[in-house]
């Protein structure tokens, strides 16, 4: 599907500010996606969900700037959805971004990026609102930096990232206890002791802080984290690559109240091309989870997923997805387990037009019956793009 298509791809609006540098214009890709669906469970019911229809307008521009040591990327983009019934699952979310890249030489680059997004909570969340209420809206600030560097077999590769989550109140539902921000460090190193094959190290330190010192439950909910991975990538060429890793993780948190995280963690990530028009990826993770759930300190979520896109024509690819993802509640004897499958079609018209049908059914299996659900949603895509 990340294929380069030439005859499918956007063609972008090019704009020359320097006519001495023909080959790195300024380009702007515009591009709108129609989108619309039915969903049979819209606030992921245990029993008697309601169903609606939902649509969605969604358009965004991104523009590129690429010289032969400095890259430079903005973009915007906006989605608003509107639902035939249940207008409280009405949202608009936005994101805007700028991002710059500096190659100091073929091995060696560094990498900033400045966001904000206004987005919205899935009903699915164990931390969302009820039926009754309004979907839940927040503003995300982010900032990242990261730097990629090779020495010879030996790479280091560290990276920063800021992010601030500011939740939107409403009538009945207060959600100024979950404002808060989080901070990484991260740093890879690793060793090419094979051509294709790298072993690495990667320790990560991260900081959780809340902007009320005590919530509305009278606990504090800042925290500290650290974890260490191990492990083996391999990518000989753009037809096979993979990752995995083993390590342990730790999250403590202030309050004595609240149940600290910790254990064994691992990942693992694939892209297969078995024959030219097939791709097989997998994808497994383990992360801690902020939680706001009454004596429940975070959710330690871990994912196992496939996916299968197949060429049948030039123009034309089927998709299938699968996948497994299991929350244990710290703090509470809660344990969650969800199981979705989909597919869909895509159809590349020309560079200008492309359109998609997919259908998704999840289904969640929870020790407390109140929070079973089972949910399909079948969706269709139009995408215009330049």
């Amino acid at each position: 599907m990340t294929r380069a298509r030439p005859d499918f791809d956007p063609i972008g609006i090019e704009v020359f500010f320097d006519e001495k540098k023909p080959s790195a214009p300024i380009t702007v890709f515009p591009k709108l996606d129609l989108h619309s669906g039915y969903d049979s469970n819209v606030f992921r019911e245990s029993s008697n969900g309601k169903a609606d229809m939902f649509s969605d307008i969604s358009p965004s521009l991104r523009v590129t700037n690429t010289e032969q040591d400095l890259g430079l990327e903005a973009g915007l983009s906006a989605t608003v959805r509107r639902n035939l019934q249940y207008q409280s699952n009405d949202f608009e979310d936005y994101d805007a971004y700028a991002q710059a890249s500096y190659f100091f030489m073929e091995d060696a680059s560094l990498t900033g990026q400045i966001g904000y997004s206004r987005a919205h909570e899935d009903r699915s969340d164990p931390n969302s609102t009820g039926p009754g209420e309004n979907i839940v809206q927040y503003d995300r600030y982010r900032a990242i930096l990261n730097s990629r560097n090779r020495f010879g077999d030996f790479e280091v590769n560290p990276q920063a990232s800021y992010y601030y989550y500011n939740y939107m109140s409403q009538a009945g539902s207060n959600q100024d206890g979950r404002d808060h921000w989080e901070g990484e460090f991260r740093v890879r190193g690793g060793y090419e002791f094979l051509p294709g094959y790298t072993a690495f190290v990667e320790p990560g330190y991260n900081m959780r802080r809340y902007d009320l010192k005590v919530d509305s439950q009278g606990v504090t909910r800042d925290s500290w984290g650290w974890d260490l991975h191990a492990g083996l990538s391999y990518d000989v060429s753009a037809v096979t690559t993979a990752e995995v890793f083993v390590g342990y993780f730790q999250q403590k948190y202030e309050d004595p109240t609240l149940a600290d995280a910790g254990g064994l963690t691992f990942g693992a990530k694939m892209t297969w091309n078995p024959l030219d028009e097939m791709t097989v990826n997998a994808d497994v993770s383990r992360s801690v989870q902020e939680s706001t759930l009454s004596g429940v300190s975070s959710t330690v979520a871990t994912s196992y997923s496939l996916g299968v896109d197949y060429e049948l024509t030039d123009s034309v690819m089927l998709t299938s997805t699968a996948g497994i993802s299991t929350s244990a509640f710290q703090g509470s004897s809660r344990s969650d387990k969800s199981y979705t499958f989909g597919g869909g079609m895509v159809y590349l018209m020309n560079e200008f037009a492309r359109a998609r049908l997919n259908g998704t059914y999840e289904t969640r299996d929870s020790n407390e019956v109140a929070n079973n659900y089972d949910d399909l949603v079948v969706e269709g895509t139009l995408t215009l793009q330049y």
